[in-house]
């Protein structure tokens, strides 16, 4: 298969301070020609996101690049997970592994194009489609969309969280596997196959900063005939991203052409059994292993050279029945899975047995109760904390209550010091004021005493002076004598 197509990408940085997704090829250096493209998104909340962004998109490309030359030629599922191994490889070569700190990690998505079709991959919740366009909203087809590798969407598929509470959950943003160095277990990318590619489709590949605020019914018509031609659909997203919060990138691949398609006889297949894998029953009633993408799938039509099914007998379908009843409780076992608790721990290869299959379910719903029993802790233990914090709120205002009692009492025994000291000291102004009279009234009782006295004085002066005077006048001698003993006296 040979292609001819048009390429457009997106790169904007939103409400961020700076960009950690990343892109092969690099923005604005896409070309028509290229076959292989990479979408990353640097995990928010880790140092160095975009570090580890474009140390994945570089290392896988490089790799792909250096061992898969032809561009259109053959592409293997080996070649994608040693591209994937070296951009592990080239994580750990980045990461200063300083104890205590977070660690750099990022999501990745990557496409493609082969001579046997387009090999789709995914590790996180960046997220890829593949559009078949129809003139309207309501006839376009999303053929494929990737199953996030978050939480939210875990609990989702477990009934304990619904699609509308996952939109305003505060654990949306918890993905169950990312690209991160020094991983005690690398965890392994959910692949997917197609070679239903027909002129017309799109690809889109994107970070989930694109994806805040839409829905399946925006992806069908931006890619519908409405939304116009490719650079149309780009001006859009653009617009209507705008305000969104994070970084958001993509890439828009616009198929013109199919040269030399291969017939489609199958519908896709999606690999990564290591933490998917369900069990599931063949047209003969024997166990067999699927992922949990192809039992989504809807069954291809079968051609007219495809082997008519034999007829069975009574026990044939009795042991069938059997055989789907078994597989129905394991399917219910299944269900209870949360990547979560289990990302990486599955050891078991690709071509594990039933029975080990089983074993692993087994082991991944205990994982599953040991989280939920943890997630009751917590709960608890949040419950607890918010008690505490209401007991130190109460203490809090008793404490304060006694130190503003304290300091009333104390703000009295001073008023009422103050006046004792006050009281005291009228008490004293007054005796002294009333010494200050008796000072006064005894003086002014020695001074009319002294008056008085000077009064008598001068009575007898005056009298003694009339005596004089009367014997002055009968005897002149006598006279002389007197005044001049009066002088003497004086």
């Amino acid at each position: 298969m040979k292609y001819i197509i048009e390429v457009r990408d997106i790169w904007e940085i939103g409400q961020r301070a700076n960009q950690e997704d990343s892109l092969y090829p690099a923005y604005k250096e896409a070309k028509d020609s290229d076959r292989m493209f990479i979408v990353c998104d640097g995990m928010g909340g880790h140092e160095s996101g975009e570090v580890a962004s474009a140390t994945v998109c570089e290392a896988m490309s490089r790799y792909i690049m250096e061992n898969c030359p032809d561009a259109e030629g053959e592409f293997t599922d080996d070649n994608l997970r040693e591209a994937i191994t070296a951009a592990f490889d080239a994580l750990d070569g980045k990461d200063n592994n300083e104890s205590g700190k977070k660690k750099m990690g990022t999501t990745m998505t990557f496409l493609k194009l082969h001579n046997k079709g387009c090999t789709i991959a995914h590790i996180g919740d960046s997220r890829i489609y593949h559009v078949r366009p129809g003139k309207t909203a309501e006839e376009t087809r999303i053929l494929f969309q990737s199953r996030d590798h978050s939480l939210v969407n875990d609990l989702i598929r477990v009934g304990e969280l619904t699609p509308e509470e996952a939109k305003t959950s505060n654990i949306r943003n918890i993905i169950t596997r990312a690209l991160q160095p020094h991983m005690e277990y690398r965890p392994k990318a959910e692949i997917h196959h197609t070679h239903d590619i027909r002129p017309g489709d799109y690809f889109m590949l994107c970070s989930d900063g694109i994806l805040e605020e839409f829905e399946d019914e925006h992806i069908q018509y931006y890619f519908s005939e409405e939304g116009g031609d490719i650079d149309s659909k780009v001006e859009k997203i653009i617009a209507d991203t705008e305000n969104n919060r994070d970084n958001h990138t993509a890439f828009l691949i616009h198929i013109i052409d199919v040269i030399d398609p291969l017939p489609v006889v199958t519908e896709d297949t999606s690999i990564g059994k290591d933490e998917d894998t369900l069990v599931d029953i063949d047209e003969n009633g024997e166990i067999i292993e699927v992922s949990a993408n192809e039992r989504t799938q809807t069954p291809p039509k079968q051609t007219d050279n495809t082997t008519t099914k034999r007829e069975r007998s009574p026990e044939d379908k009795r042991n069938l029945y059997i055989a789907i009843a078994t597989a129905i409780i394991i399917l219910f076992i299944a269900i209870f899975l949360l990547f979560k608790g289990c990302n990486g721990n599955n050891k078991k290869e690709n071509n594990a047995s039933p029975a080990d299959s089983i074993e692993t379910l087994i082991e991944e719903q205990q994982n599953h109760e040991k989280i939920k029993e943890a997630e009751k802790k917590a709960a608890m233990a949040e419950k607890e904390a918010i008690e505490a914090n209401r007991r130190a709120d109460e203490n809090e205002r008793k404490l304060k209550a006694i130190e503003d009692s304290i300091k009333a009492d104390q703000k009295e025994k001073e008023e009422k010091l103050k006046q004792s000291k006050i009281e005291k000291l009228h008490k004293g102004l007054e005796e002294t004021e009333k010494a200050i009279n008796a000072t006064v009234k005894d003086d002014k009782e020695s001074a009319n005493d002294t008056t008085k006295g000077v009064q008598g004085i001068g009575a007898v002066v005056k009298t003694l002076t009339n005596g004089t005077a009367n014997s002055a006048e009968t005897d002149p001698v006598e006279n002389t004598e007197t005044e001049t003993d009066i002088q003497e006296q004086e």
